[in-house]
């Protein structure tokens, strides 16, 4: 039995092929995740604002005595601070938890489940949320440590040779760029991965990484493949457009039909894609959940 290629032009145009048959059964609840997601934050940051508005539009006179006649400066700038974060807090955990439920709408897609997008958001995603602060952590450390030692390097080697040449710092920034570059490649899953498997945020690291180990350029030209032929697809759609309404007026139409392509069909394309991908890579890796 002949074995089966992780990465081929073959397998590409049936995991396009693929990609485009989804589409059509996911693109409304990825997008009605987004509408969700996008009317939470927009709502919760309406909310935060009035509440600051409210409990601390006097606190700027105040603090501005308070440093006028020699006071605490941050006794009462602390209060905003403290508000800011939960603020933060809240568009973090909420933006997180929309990308989650966009993956999830695809695994339940591929097991032929059905549930609304609506419960998907603001319930089913929050099983994933604690995990995926700890791998999102451990993913930002995974991709700084190389690149800050190289950087590292090159500033001891700036030190103790004044006359380095300029090339020397050109290569350890291509070189910091290139292992940034490929560590990125191994994480680039890390939602499809973290959905899909429902393990510890451990083991879904590791099996993340093993999708993509030794065939990071196979992954990196398929991204990049896929963008390209949709952003063609993109181009002959918004062109006409754009010849008809050059948007010298205020409201500019193809900037809005830009950003509806954007929101109801890049997006699910995309995310789509990514979990597809996801899946044929950890059938041939023989990854099992």
């Amino acid at each position: 039995m002949a074995k089966a290629k992780t990465i081929s032009l073959s397998v590409w145009k049936t995991l396009f092929r693929d990609t485009l048959t989804a589409f059509s059964k996911v693109w409304w609840r990825i997008a009605s995740v987004n509408i969700f997601t996008m009317l939470t934050l927009i709502i919760g940051t309406g909310i935060f604002a009035g509440v600051g508005y409210l409990a601390f539009r006097n606190t700027l006179e105040n603090i501005i005595a308070n440093f006028s006649f020699g006071g605490a400066f941050l006794v009462g700038i602390i209060p905003v601070i403290l508000l800011v974060a939960v603020w933060a807090m809240f568009v973090t955990v909420f933006s997180a938890n929309g990308k989650i439920a966009n993956t999830i709408v695809l695994k339940n897609y591929v097991k032929k489940k059905t549930r609304s997008s609506f419960k998907i958001y603001f319930v089913d995603a929050w099983h994933y949320l604690w995990r995926q602060i700890i791998i999102s952590l451990h993913v930002v450390w995974y991709l700084a440590w190389p690149v800050i030692l190289v950087m590292g390097v090159w500033s001891i080697l700036m030190t103790l040779v004044t006359a380095l040449p300029t090339f020397v710092g050109i290569i350890f920034m291509m070189l910091a760029g290139l292992l940034f570059l490929w560590r990125v490649m191994h994480v680039v899953f890390m939602k499809s991965t973290l959905v899909h498997f429902d393990k510890d945020s451990k083991s879904t690291f590791k099996a993340m990484i093993k999708l993509v180990k030794r065939n990071w350029w196979g992954v990196l030209f398929s991204i990049i493949s896929f963008f390209i032929v949709v952003n063609i697809v993109r181009a002959v759609f918004l062109v006409p457009e754009y010849i008809i309404f050059p948007g010298e007026d205020d409201f500019n139409i193809f900037l809005l039909l830009d950003g509806l392509f954007s929101f109801f069909v890049l997006a699910p394309l995309l995310i789509s894609f990514m979990y597809l991908f996801m899946l044929h890579l950890s059938k041939t890796r023989k990854i099992k959940p």
